[in-house]
């Protein structure tokens, strides 16, 4: 009764104001439900299944709403993936990126990494439906195959996306969500590497450092993030970084956004 009551009252709003040609923009206050339902949504950028009660979720909001997320990231790829390539994407979410960057050139293989479970059945389902050439894994990428790691309990207040949790390594009471790690450098490339995005929220450097022998091989253009938030929860700082780039022969080629870091080599 309560739903249909909003619906009339959403759609005399959407009329009166279509009428006076001003729609004012009102804030989603709807909370956030711990639920496992996914909605279908058509877009211009691909059909994508997403969590269907995550109302906060600033990726499935960007999505739902013909935006791409982290589209400067996007638009840099363009530049640097080639036709019968390999694209590797760390933290690929519900695989938007990974859609795109496939689009971009013929042939091309995305490798698309996620760690969070329920995200990556998502992920698999819209990899498929959106006929997308590629490989993915559920793991958690790292320097060290032998790492155990495990997701924070859920904290919706503090983070508004399923993206943004970072892994830990020490088991917190009642977590037993253990996530099998994985080095880049465990895999073997068919082809050749033309682009990698590493997004794992404060374990890229970990995830960089796991790849040096793939890095060393294919020298492909890099991007990165960096967040000072989790610096001093994971014990790292950006001189840290810095001494990763110059150790690879690699150099900072600019700022994407507001904390992507673009690498090439030198």
């Amino acid at each position: 009764m309560i739903l249909k009551i909003i619906l009339i009252l959403k759609k005399i709003y959407i009329g009166f104001f279509s009428k006076i040609g001003f729609m004012p923009i009102l804030k989603d206050v709807r909370i956030s439900k711990d639920s496992k339902d996914i909605k279908l949504h058509k877009t211009s950028t691909g059909d994508y299944f997403l969590p269907k009660y995550l109302y906060q979720d600033i990726i499935i909001k960007s999505i739902s709403k013909n935006r791409i997320y982290d589209e400067d990231v996007y638009e840099c790829s363009k530049n640097y993936i080639t036709d019968n390539s390999s694209v590797l994407d760390l933290g690929a979410s519900y695989g938007q990126m990974s859609i795109l960057m496939g689009k971009l050139k013929k042939n091309v293989t995305v490798h698309s990494f996620e760690a969070n479970g329920y995200v990556f059945s998502i992920l698999k389902k819209n990899l498929k439906i959106n006929n997308t050439q590629s490989q993915c894994y559920n793991v958690a990428i790292t320097d060290d195959s032998n790492k155990k790691y495990y997701f924070p309990k859920s904290n919706p207040e503090k983070f508004k996306t399923l993206g943004s949790y970072s892994l830990r390594e020490n088991k917190e009471e009642g977590q037993n969500n253990q996530i099998k790690s994985m080095k880049i450098d465990d895999l073997h490339f068919d082809k050749k590497i033309s682009f990698m995005k590493i997004d794992i929220q404060g374990l890229d450097l970990e995830g960089m450092m796991g790849a040096r022998k793939t890095i060393k091989e294919h020298r492909m253009p890099i991007i990165f993030e960096y967040e000072n938030f989790f610096q001093n929860e994971l014990n790292f700082n950006f001189q840290d970084y810095i001494n990763f780039v110059n150790g690879i022969e690699y150099k900072f080629e600019k700022i994407i956004g507001c904390n992507n870091f673009l690498i090439l080599p030198k």
